[in-house]
């Protein structure tokens, strides 16, 4: 197996700047990618979705508008959607795209605090106390 690097100079201003949802310039976690936007999420639950390319915000969204969220797991990509597991026990479930779309909020009755991981279709949640595997039914 070879490895490939790529050396290159550039100064700063070449590159889009991500803000981030506390304008840092730092995601607080890792950042999923869908096409061609990025999605960052601060721990207070807010999402912003940008283009890759130029570094434009397309939108920005908190994901409970009724009730302050906490996150500290990192989000997920799988299957067209991203999934955002919350402190407060529920799974967040949104439509990647240009365009918020919150798609479902699934309690899960525990503290959810780690990184979901998603394997041949099945979604991984570790809980406080349970590890919770989560899959369409089969058609």
């Amino acid at each position: 197996m070879a490895l490939g690097f790529l050396a290159t100079s550039a100064l700063a201003g070449d590159w889009p700047t991500f803000r981030g949802p506390n304008a840092s310039g730092v995601a607080e976690g890792p950042a999923p990618t869908a096409g061609e936007l990025l999605y960052l999420v601060s721990n207070n639950g807010v999402v912003s979705a940008y283009q890759i390319a130029m570094g434009e915000r397309v939108y920005q969204q908190r994901l409970s508008p009724n009730q302050g969220t906490a996150l500290s797991a990192s989000p997920v990509y799988a299957d067209g959607k991203l999934y955002f597991p919350s402190e407060d026990g529920d799974v967040f479930v949104v439509k990647a795209g240009d365009k918020y779309e919150l798609l479902s909020t699934n309690p899960v009755g525990e503290v959810l605090m780690a990184t979901p991981a998603i394997s041949d279709g099945t979604i991984f949640i570790r809980g406080e106390h349970s590890v919770f595997a989560i899959r369409e039914k089969a058609k």
